[in-house]
């Protein structure tokens, strides 16, 4: 009978170095298996980059603002991009808005001789932010 539980706890021991093995083969050759790129079985499948576009505009207005914010969202928040991003640098005159309001876009620009404005997305506030 002692034997049969000397027998019972020595296959346990087995199997739980067995795991921890297997463990750790995963976890050393981890760096060689994200290297390959299996078939996409689940949408969305696209890669999603972020680029910085120049942009230049004779006068950036609340018209511009919008349009450039919209773009960004929609290559960014809309397909959940997991990173930071600054999708547009606007170069020409500023003429901000008295004020701005417009779903999913934060307006942080308060320099009125700025020549410049930035469209960034920022994914822990999952809006994108207009600044100077």
């Amino acid at each position: 009978m002692a034997e049969m539980a000397l027998e019972y706890i020595f296959k346990i021991f087995i199997y739980i170095v067995a795991v921890l093995v297997i463990i750790g083969i995963v976890l050393n050759f981890q760096h060689i298996a994200s290297m390959f790129k299996l078939p996409c079985l689940f949408p969305p499948c696209e890669e999603i980059r972020c680029e910085t576009s120049i942009i230049n505009e004779e006068e950036i207005n609340e018209a511009v603002l919008k349009k450039y914010c919209d773009l960004c969202w929609s290559k960014t928040g809309e397909k959940r991009y997991d990173k930071d991003c600054v999708c547009y640098l606007i170069k020409g005159s500023l003429n901000l808005p008295a004020s701005f309001s417009h779903p999913h876009c934060n307006l942080k620009c308060s320099n009125p001789g700025a020549s410049s404005v930035f469209i960034e997305y920022k994914l822990l506030e999952n809006n994108v932010t207009i600044d100077c």
